[in-house]
């Protein structure tokens, strides 16, 4: 019986690793630089990973996802379904499955790693500039009448450039204002009264100045940004003979965040899962979209008192209020699908998080954890590190 139930388990797996080669040889890939990590490893050791065609159907600018990238939290990426005969686990990782992983039947303690997974699209067809060397100015032509904008963006070359660029990540001065699709040119043709165009009298000429920005919201969460590519500068000067002149201004990422303790807590930050290269400076700078490795704990020398890790949520640098709390983890549970808890003892929780930011807000962003301290003699549920409610 138990020899049947392996070769089961197995035969199930080579047919979803057949799968893994239908349709993609030759073709290159561009890869989508989101990450997905929506769930956990379940009781029974299994783990699985992917997203509903109305996700799927939204990452490629050009057609469908024709293949898949999937890694554990600590691993690099890969494409390809394996038999892990050490660790006693199969693993099937492809577009069409998405990431399934199945520990050994019977074998005691096997458990698969919280895996996650990225899709890749068809890369557009390279036509006459190699796109690791184009500019922006390539792809944008900026131009104008005395009364609104004629902006075009030209959608197949920037994704030679930014392979996972779509139309509705650029906007002009606002994120109301969008351009519309013309073939594969984004055309922005918005008035000079709209999109917070700025503009300036001169006795000669009147300025009107806005920028386009490449943006990545959160699809769960619209104020919260978790990519920013780039920003681009347009002026238009107008005068008797319509001059027209553009600007333009990379914008390297750099995020700031700042903490807060509570409860004579300390948090450190680290940019690797051992914590060992320690991140510094007040504010701190971390790069947008990178998981950032924090460690909270108390310095008290007294081991009969232990640090109970309640809640952990991030709030816009400046602000009062919790209108625009995002909650990394509450009643000492996961509640953020980029926040994962790595380890916990009686005196340090160690959680990791995917930096983002807040939407029109270049202050950065506070970080706050409250803890309770209890005898370690108490193991009431107050008392007691554990997750203290069922999460949705």
């Amino acid at each position: 019986m138990y020899t049947s139930l392996i070769k089961m388990e197995f035969s199930y797996f080579l047919l979803i690793f057949g799968l893994l080669f239908t349709g993609v040889h030759g073709q290159k890939i561009c890869w989508d630089s989101k990450w997905y990590n929506e769930s956990v490893t379940l009781r029974n050791g299994s783990n699985y990973e992917h997203q509903p065609v109305s996700v799927l159907d939204k990452i490629c600018t050009q057609g469908s996802v024709i293949a898949a990238q999937c890694k554990d939290i600590k691993g690099e990426p890969f494409n390809v379904n394996f038999n892990d005969t050490n660790n006693h686990i199969y693993v099937v990782c492809d577009h069409i499955n998405g990431l399934i992983c199945h520990p050994y039947p019977h074998i005691p303690y096997a458990t698969c790693l919280d895996y996650a997974i990225r899709y890749g699209c068809r890369c557009p067809p390279i036509t006459s500039t190699v796109g690791s060397h184009l500019l922006l100015e390539d792809a944008i032509e900026v131009k104008c009448t005395a009364s609104h904008w004629n902006i075009s963006v030209n959608m197949s070359r920037l994704q030679m450039k930014y392979h996972s660029v779509k139309p509705t990540d650029i906007f002009l001065g606002s994120e109301k204002c969008q351009g519309h699709l013309d073939n594969s040119i984004l055309l922005f043709q918005q008035s000079f009264n709209t999109c917070s165009t700025s503009e300036k009298f001169n006795t000669d000429m009147n300025i009107y100045k806005n920028n386009l920005f490449y943006i990545v919201f959160d699809p769960v969460r619209p104020y919260v940004v978790l990519k920013h590519e780039w920003t681009f500068n347009v002026e238009c000067d107008v005068n008797a003979n319509e001059v027209t002149s553009s600007h333009v201004e990379h914008i390297t990422e750099v995020h700031n965040a700042s903490f807060t303790s509570h409860y004579r807590l300390t948090m450190t930050y680290y940019n690797d899962v051992n914590f060992l290269h320690r991140i510094s400076g007040n504010p701190l700078k971390v790069v947008l979209g990178e998981n950032v490795f924090v460690k909270v704990y108390t310095t008290l020398p007294d081991w009969d008192t232990k640090m109970i890790l309640d809640t952990c949520y991030t709030r816009p640098s400046g602000t009062n209020t919790s209108a625009m709390d995002v909650t990394l983890i509450k009643q000492g549970c996961e509640v953020d699908r980029n926040t994962h808890i790595i380890s916990q003892s009686t005196h340090e929780t160690r959680f990791v998080y995917k930096d983002f930011k807040y939407f029109n807000n270049n202050g950065g962003l506070d970080i706050f954890c409250n803890a309770t301290f209890c005898h370690t003699s108490d193991f009431s549920a107050r008392c007691t590190q554990a997750c203290k409610h069922t999460v949705s």
